[in-house]
């Protein structure tokens, strides 16, 4: 059976079983006391397995002769079955021991590899951080954290494509803040930022999340109310200069109140972007010449 399996995986090209079939029938020709015919058997297939880098099927071949013999009380042979075990033994710890080495060196490296992945992962994390810090700060008022002037001038003009598409209806509103410099003059420019910040505060606060406010710069805002066409520019530019106007200021400093003037104006049967804001600005102003604190509604040539 075993000369018959050894034969089939020579056939099959199983270099590796057809030499364990025969370290195993020779084994047993010795064993049965065909000791010449077994070792003619044995010796070809340990060298075909060194041949092949198993050094452990000889070694375990040398090992079972040497246990044999012994058995029989043949201790010749199994004294030299014995030595070649052990120089056989040798060298395959030898073997495993370099290998051993290899793979601590191989998981050590591949431990730095990975140490050095991560932290090109986070570089990349934090370089997308940075990325994202960068957009934002472009796109944002540093000091009310509403949008810059930039960003309100790309979003104006996409809801001013939207609007000439029929696909929106929006308000546009200008504000003011009244005296802004006086509050500057009489109460220092830190408390002209607090009023700012706090009126960007009041500004998100009344608003929905459907609307978008900007601060355009100095004591300028813009707002853009969606839905217009139901009311919501007026109910929130009337909130707003209410709010603003009940605001206690004075925690800013000592008698300090502080209104708007704003300006309102539909996204209805304009040319482009410009003549809208033309005519929020003129509402503005007749907010302005009306006595401030209060807002006005751009229809048709007046306000």
């Amino acid at each position: 059976d075993l000369a018959t399996a050894a034969d089939d995986a020579a056939r099959g090209g199983f270099t590796l079983r057809e030499v364990q079939a025969r370290l195993e029938l020779g084994y047993h020709l010795v064993a049965a006391g065909r000791d010449k015919e077994g070792m003619a058997t044995l010796l070809p297939a340990m060298q075909r397995a060194e041949e092949l880098g198993d050094l452990r099927r000889p070694a375990d071949a040398h090992e079972r002769l040497s246990a044999l013999y012994e058995k029989r009380s043949d201790y010749q042979p199994a004294l030299m079955h014995h030595k070649r075990f052990v120089e056989v033994k040798s060298r395959l710890d030898g073997r495993l021991s370099e290998q051993r080495a290899r793979l601590y060196e191989a998981r050590k490296e591949l431990q730095r590899l990975r140490s050095q992945t991560e932290d090109l992962h986070q570089r990349a994390r934090d370089l997308e951080q940075s990325r994202s810090s960068l957009e934002r700060l472009a796109l944002e008022d540093e000091l009310t954290g509403l949008a810059n002037r930039r960003a309100f001038t790309k979003e104006f003009e996409q809801w001013c494509a939207q609007a000439r598409a029929g696909d929106l209806q929006f308000g546009l509103v200008a504000i003011d803040i009244d005296e802004f410099k006086e509050i500057n003059d009489q109460h220092s420019h830190l408390t002209g930022d607090a009023v700012l910040r706090q009126l960007g505060q009041l500004i998100r606060a009344n608003l929905r999340d459907t609307d978008f406010a900007a601060r355009l710069g100095g004591d300028e805002f813009a707002l853009l109310i969606a839905d217009s066409e139901h009311g919501a520019a007026v109910a929130a530019v009337e909130r707003l200069v209410s709010v603003v106007r009940g605001w206690n200021w004075a925690e800013f400093g000592d008698g300090l109140a502080v209104t708007l003037s704003v300006g309102l104006c539909e996204s209805t049967d304009f040319g482009d972007s410009n003549e809208l804001v033309q005519r929020a600005d003129e509402a503005l102003y007749a907010s302005k010449r009306t006595g401030r604190d209060r807002y006005s509604v751009w229809e048709g040539d007046r306000a």
